[in-house]
């Protein structure tokens, strides 16, 4: 619960409308935070967030990633290069499949 409360604070920095009636979202095991500035978000808090269970972008983005960084990608990987080239592709959302709910 603690990952949970301090990722969205992190991430509520970087909504577009902070008085978002109701920016979350779940959808079978995967928890959306929507109207996000995504490619706004440095590339340590990036890593944090990741830690924290939340990706970048919309869970279908990885095919966009794949094109520019290759099928072999993986999050742990994630250079501040890479962040650069990606960040400005991605859809303005995070999401987690850690804290997803059926």
């Amino acid at each position: 619960m603690k990952d949970l409360i301090e990722a969205l604070q992190i991430i509520w920095k970087y909504l577009k409308n902070h008085d978002t009636y109701a920016p979350i979202s779940c959808a079978h095991d995967v928890m959306y935070v929507c109207n996000v500035k995504v490619a706004e978000i440095d590339f340590d808090t990036i890593k944090h967030l990741y830690k924290l269970g939340f990706v970048p972008g919309y869970d279908e983005d990885i095919s966009i990633i794949e094109d520019i960084l290759g099928e072999d990608f993986d999050w742990d990987d994630l250079t501040k290069e890479d962040w650069d080239l990606i960040k400005n592709e991605l859809d303005n959302c995070m999401y987690s499949y850690r804290f997803g709910s059926c």
